[in-house]
């Protein structure tokens, strides 16, 4: 049974008036946009400000990995970024699709030591999942993440994921997700991501997000797409 219709609106706005809500100044900690829909519901997404920790001074990392960074040399950096966006669909509208693109960029102008994504989390996610949020890097420089079953899941903290989930730009400098809808609900809640970078050592790590999203309202009469609905920039690594 689908859960997600609501009364109709006693005010229909013409498509015209469908545009992207603009929030103003940011005030707090991280960024968010938000759609106006079908009679002034808003739906709304935001992004975290991301989590950098450099590998080598992380308590995770294991000494045999810090010893094969450290044979690379004193010319790159390793860190691992965490990254967390929202979906907050208003009542009568749900989030059928969402892209979050990611571009990387630092000081270093040769293109020989731009930044690169040595490994992403999730990869791709075809059923219903949850991992342990604690998590280590393995040897080959990927992330560990501990499947766990669902009796697992009711006494440790963890992370969720819902189908479909698709990563893409391993070994570029633009990381993408690609959310589907699965559940009649669309896509509603936090969706935490994981990268993996290489930068050259000595220059500001900077990431420029872009979040698209596509809303559907519950009577099926039209729908939003914007595929830059947020963009922000923040440095992961500053000087």
């Amino acid at each position: 049974m689908q859960t997600w219709f609501a009364e109709p609106p006693r005010d229909w706005l013409p498509p015209s008036d469908l545009a992207p809500v603009a929030d103003g100044e940011q005030k707090t900690a991280g960024s968010s946009a938000s759609v106006r829909s079908l009679g002034g519901r808003i739906n709304r997404v935001q992004l975290g400000v991301p989590q950098t920790i450099d590998v080598l001074v992380d308590p995770q990392s294991s000494r045999d990995l810090a010893a094969k960074i450290a044979a690379a040399g004193d010319s790159i950096n390793l860190y691992w970024v965490r990254i967390a966006c929202s979906f907050i669909p208003d009542r009568g509208c749900r989030f059928v699709h969402a892209r979050l693109d990611v571009t990387l960029s630092s000081t270093v102008a040769r293109a020989l030591e731009s930044p690169i994504v040595l490994d992403l989390f999730p990869r791709e996610v075809s059923v219903k999942r949850a991992f342990s949020r604690s998590f280590g890097l393995k040897g080959g420089l990927k992330f560990s993440f501990v499947d766990v079953s669902a009796e697992a899941s009711q006494k440790e903290e963890v992370v969720r994921y819902e189908p479909p989930l698709i990563g893409a730009g391993l070994l570029t400098d633009s990381p993408s997700w690609t959310f589907a809808m699965a559940a009649s609900s669309g896509l509603a809640g936090i969706s935490e991501l994981f990268l993996l970078i290489q930068s050259p050592k000595s220059c500001n790590l900077v990431a420029q997000f872009a979040l698209g999203a596509e809303i559907e309202t519950a009577w099926g009469l039209l729908r939003y797409s914007g595929e830059r609905l947020l963009e922000q920039a923040y440095p992961l690594v500053p000087q």
